[in-house]
């Protein structure tokens, strides 16, 4: 029996603006800038008697992944599926998990039906019909740093992929989950991601630096007021450091102890000779 494997790096946002009004969920999206990281999600995908989806071995449903496979199955397609997810990263917290697991289910299911349906596009509007995100798939399609200068998925949106030097990356959570649907809800937070997100976008387009990101980072979450008091004690002392967003999490270039080390990771694919 043929099995599919694929995985999806993580993504962190250190900032971003919200653009998600369009009538066509492809076209929603954000622009904004980020990293995606050595961990990920892996997701298997085989033929089965009925759909089944597991979750770290356990039963479960998680709408955005099941949004993503059903898109690529398509509404006439009757063919059964396990789905079985491996992510590395806490779920809701800030590193790109959504996306990461709908992107890697998309591509395994499109590869394992050879489907016409784009799953780089199918995953991205999984992640904004379901707000668990609104520019991790294309930026985890891309992979390395990047900055997305225009909202939307394929063959929308604009993304630009950045050289940048970066060595050990730190994630630290913490705080209790904070689910991105919460947040992109939120009409306070929504009017205050609004009124400095592009601006900090197009300061980061100027001076592209690791070190500006990060500057930039620390001012969009102090400004927006989405920053924890655990966050911002956390990041204080640590420069090279901000709020992942949306998370009570947090990032730092250096290798801190007690966190979870990982280092900046390539685009999304299918695994080639999966264990």
């Amino acid at each position: 029996m043929r099995r599919v494997e694929a995985f999806a790096p993580g993504h962190v946002t250190g900032f971003f603006a919200i653009h998600d009004s369009h009538a066509e969920p492809i076209r929603r999206g954000s622009r904004g800038a980020g990293f995606c990281t050595g961990l990920g999600a892996t997701v298997s995908v085989e033929p089965a008697q009925r759909d089944v989806m597991l979750l770290g071995g356990e039963r479960a449903h998680v709408r955005v992944v099941e949004r993503a496979v059903d898109a690529v199955r398509g509404p006439t397609d009757d063919d059964r599926l396990m789905v079985s997810i491996r992510p590395e990263l806490p779920i809701a917290q800030g590193f790109g998990m959504s996306g990461a697991m709908a992107l890697a289910a998309a591509l395994a299911a499109a590869e394992l039906l050879d489907s016409d349906v784009d799953p780089v596009a199918a995953a991205h509007e999984a992640d904004v019909l379901q707000r668990t995100g609104l520019g991790d798939v294309v930026a985890q399609a891309s992979g390395g740093f990047e900055v997305r200068t225009a909202p939307g998925g394929p063959p929308h949106g604009g993304i630009r992929r950045l050289d940048m030097e970066v060595n050990d990356i730190s994630l630290v959570v913490l705080g209790p989950d904070l689910p991105t649907k919460k947040v992109l809800t939120d009409a306070s937070a929504r009017e205050a991601i609004s009124r400095h997100g592009d601006s900090a976008v197009d300061a980061f387009l100027a001076d592209p630096t690791v070190d500006a990101f990060c500057a930039i980072s620390r001012e969009f979450a102090r400004s927006t007021g989405l920053v924890s008091s655990a966050v911002a004690a956390w990041t204080g002392p640590r420069p090279r450091s901000s709020m992942c967003m949306l998370g009570n999490s947090a990032f730092a270039f250096e290798r801190v102890p007690g966190a979870i080390v990982t280092s900046i990771g390539g685009p999304a694919g299918v695994i080639e000779n999966p264990r």
